[in-house]
């Protein structure tokens, strides 16, 4: 891959909204504070769907029993 190129992961996001609030992640780097949307990137053979899973999982306070999505695949 020459430097010009950019690897490129596909990445599953939830939009959460419980009583009228957005569920979002706060995190920090060297330029400051910064808030972001639940999820992460989508690992080989698995689904947008196992990914958001899994993801939930990994996070704090985890992910619902039964997560429902918009959409079946």
């Amino acid at each position: 891959m020459s430097s010009m190129q950019k690897k490129v992961r596909v990445s599953a996001k939830a939009i959460i909204i419980r009583k009228g609030k957005l569920l979002l992640l706060r995190a920090r780097d060297r330029a400051g504070i910064y808030y972001l949307l639940p999820g992460g990137g989508q690992n080989n053979g698995e689904t947008l769907h196992e990914a958001l899973v899994r993801e939930f999982l990994e996070e704090p306070g985890g992910a619902p029993a039964r997560p429902r999505l918009p959409w079946r695949l």
